[in-house]
């Protein structure tokens, strides 16, 4: 029972990202969302920047060291911590977006993402269960029937 329903962005609030959801079960969700390049590369930025800020080299004042500097000895940490960010943000903007209550962290898989300084978009997915819908048929009229209650002195 796989249902898959695709949303853009509401009139009200331009986002950029690509949401497309899945039912996987009752209670489970599986979010596929494509982030664009430009902005994984603009998170990218603030990363290699805030890294740059803090960073001492021989010849260079602190804060002062070039930027294929920095890219070049720090790319690793600079993707992964650029990973991090654009995910929890994204994760949480798609799941704003179209009105999901998980009750479980979700498990993230990264379908595509080349990585590095390049423009490609970033697609990722993420499993997770949500509050499951319970509709209660009957709510009134129950008679409760026991045997008789005999009062002695």
């Amino acid at each position: 029972m796989t249902q898959t329903r695709t949303s853009e962005p509401s009139p009200s609030r331009v986002s950029d990202l690509q949401v497309s959801v899945s039912v996987v079960a009752a209670w489970s969700r599986k979010l596929v969302v494509t982030v664009p390049g430009s902005r994984v590369r603009r998170v990218r930025d603030g990363v290699v920047a805030g890294i740059a800020r803090r960073v001492r080299r021989p010849g260079f004042r602190k804060g002062h060291v070039p930027r294929w500097i920095v890219e070049r000895e720090y790319a690793r940490e600079i993707d992964r911590e650029t990973l991090e960010r654009v995910v929890e943000e994204a994760f949480r903007e798609a799941v704003a977006r179209e009105g999901l209550e998980p009750i479980t962290e979700g498990a993230i898989e990264v379908l595509r993402w080349e990585g590095g300084a390049s423009e490609a978009d970033l697609v990722f997915a993420a499993t997770f269960d949500v509050r499951p819908e319970i509709e209660l048929k009957r709510l009134g009229g129950f008679r409760i029937v026991g045997p008789p209650v005999e009062v002695t002195e």
